[in-house]
């Protein structure tokens, strides 16, 4: 649901690498907010054969967090109950289901078991510095 304040029936919120972020941005403005934001520095990631793989690197302070992400891929309209858009149907596109935290990366190459996603659900894997910081790497099925 939209912060209040902002006008129009969707206003997006735009997090471009877990550093930059804009709410009600038009398309141009995520574009420029896109190409200014450095790209994520981190280890090569890769999903498949039940296991994520993380490349070596440097993981920022020592650690990283990995986590696990299990989402509907697709968009899905939502009645919106209250707020400044009580009574409209907005889109929500790639709606997470779940997030579990898999493992700490300590810059070494390692490989970390996947679950089976359930039914229907896509999945997604984030290396993210502690506390939600910025996002070192990400990959999806």
């Amino acid at each position: 649901e939209p912060p209040l304040g902002h006008d129009g029936p969707f206003t997006p919120q735009v997090v471009v690498n877990g550093s930059a972020d804009a709410v009600g941005a038009a398309p141009g403005e995520i574009e420029r907010l896109i190409s200014r934001t450095p790209h994520a520095k981190g280890p090569a990631l890769s999903l498949g054969d039940g296991k994520v793989s993380i490349g070596g690197g440097t993981a920022p302070g020592g650690a990283a967090d990995v986590w696990l992400v299990r989402y509907a891929r697709g968009v899905v309209e939502v009645p919106v109950a209250r707020g400044e858009n009580t009574g409209r149907t907005l889109p929500h596109a790639n709606v997470v289901h779940s997030l579990q935290r898999l493992g700490r990366w300590n810059g070494e190459a390692t490989t970390l078991p996947l679950p089976t996603a359930p039914g229907g659900l896509s999945t997604a894997v984030l290396v993210q510095t502690p506390d939600g910081g910025p996002i070192l790497a990400a990959a999806a099925n």
